[in-house]
């Protein structure tokens, strides 16, 4: 896979994965947006990073988790993977805390 295939893929799983994590806590009832993430602690995401940690804001709660560059870039047309499919899950359990 060339680099910007990588790239592309990675940003894409990205979006997806943030997409499934507002959905979810949106549909509990909380609003939240794309402002409300901070990924890999606000440092460039390309080149993609082995691991990205993402912090979610959703008062009264921040929460916390990271996604391995796999997890993420196999996330480019949907979130399949069961391990990402249960981190997805966590964050969204703790935002409705």
């Amino acid at each position: 896979m060339n680099i910007a295939k990588s790239s592309e893929q990675f940003m894409k799983g990205l979006q997806n994965i943030e997409r499934a994590i507002i959905d979810g806590v949106q549909s509990g009832g909380r609003g939240i947006s794309a402002k409300n993430f901070t990924w890999h602690r606000g440092k460039d995401l390309l080149p993609p990073p082995s691991v990205v940690e993402l912090e979610l804001l959703a008062r009264p709660n921040t929460v916390s988790d990271s996604f391995s560059r796999d997890e993420i870039e196999e996330s480019w047309e949907r979130v399949n993977r069961p391990d990402t499919q249960q981190k997805i899950r966590r964050i969204i359990d703790a935002a409705h805390r």
